[in-house]
């Protein structure tokens, strides 16, 4: 291999088919709540009003930070859902991951994403923070945590469905704006940093002397955040959405590029999930564009993909 180029949809294939990282918890990004901070419960489904901001969001019970989203009955979560968050849901259901899942490591020398039956969402392979994205969470595993904080909280949370996603990303070609490359500090994607799993290869990365100093995931709100007080919307992780995955969701000149995502279900028929927002090992132009999405097997967990929740104003909560 001697370019190696670990692209979202090349390894989620991988994934479909086949069914030590130096970052750590940095301090408190700016906007983020304080560690001591009292959580500030969200208005109850229903409430006519959707006034939220970056500069007041909503703080649910686990820190949590919510913001409206213009055009939606939604609050969304500033982050995707760290790993502190997501061990709140493990040790409060005894929630045990089983399995796996696939994970990035070097093998002779050369980056392989393989598959690692030991690997688990606290111990994926590599050195994570409490601040940092949970990964190798299925969509099913996400739909369980909105599920226990729905109950637990007398408020509906889910994950966004496609449309609400586009939403809160904005209208530009890219999360960040409509030039390419990405500007120094856009997002965690493949990058210099990365390189460093496997030096002397010859990797392909996101733009030349791109660093955006993390080999893997990076803490969350590291970043700028968008218009709306959102970070991460793209880089770091894939997000899970509600939406079953159809090839119409993506332009015809990105499906001509990766011919890939014109299936619509795996090898057993089952149709794929959408999922959002590029990941911390892309490169492409298209995979990093806003209006990209990839179809991802559900019940695949792996490094590349996390999720982010929203809370649904007038949908029923789940009875407790």
């Amino acid at each position: 291999m001697n370019s190696p180029v670990f692209t979202a949809a090349a390894l989620f294939l991988v994934f479909a088919i086949t069914v030590n990282a130096q970052s750590t918890a940095s301090s408190r990004p700016t906007g983020m709540p304080a560690a001591n901070s009292k959580p500030a419960l969200a208005p109850t489904a229903g409430q006519a009003s959707l006034g939220a901001a970056k500069t007041a969001p909503i703080v649910n019970s686990l820190g949590m930070e919510f913001v409206a989203v213009p055009g939606t009955k939604i609050y969304m979560c500033r982050t995707v859902t760290r790993v502190k968050d997501f061990r709140s849901f493990a040790e409060a259901t005894g929630y045990h991951q089983k399995g796996g899942m696939f994970v990035l490591k070097v093998k002779d020398g050369e980056p392989e994403e393989i598959e690692d039956h030991h690997a688990t969402w606290d111990h994926p392979g590599f050195a994570q923070g409490e601040n940092e994205p949970v990964v190798g969470v299925t969509w099913k595993t996400a739909q369980a945590f909105c599920a226990w904080m729905t109950t637990k909280e007398a408020r509906k949370y889910r994950l966004p469905t496609d449309q609400e996603w586009s939403a809160a990303a904005g209208h530009g070609k890219y999360p960040w704006g409509d030039l390419w490359p990405p500007p120094k500090g856009a997002g965690n994607f493949a990058d210099e940093s990365l390189a460093k799993l496997a030096p002397g290869n010859d990797w392909v990365l996101v733009a030349k002397n791109y660093d955006d100093g993390a080999m893997r995931t990076s803490p969350v709100g590291s970043y700028p955040a968008n218009a709306l007080g959102l970070f991460d919307m793209a880089g770091n992780v894939w997000q899970w959405c509600e939406d079953p995955y159809k090839a119409s969701m993506n332009s015809p000149d990105i499906l001509e590029k990766n011919a890939e995502l014109k299936d619509e279900r795996n090898s057993r028929g089952l149709p794929y999930r959408v999922a959002r927002g590029s990941s911390w090992s892309d490169v492409e132009e298209y995979a990093l564009r806003t209006a990209h999405r990839l179809g991802v097997d559900e019940d695949t967990p792996g490094d590349l993909n996390g999720f982010r929740c929203v809370i649904a104003v007038g949908e029923m909560p789940l009875p407790k």
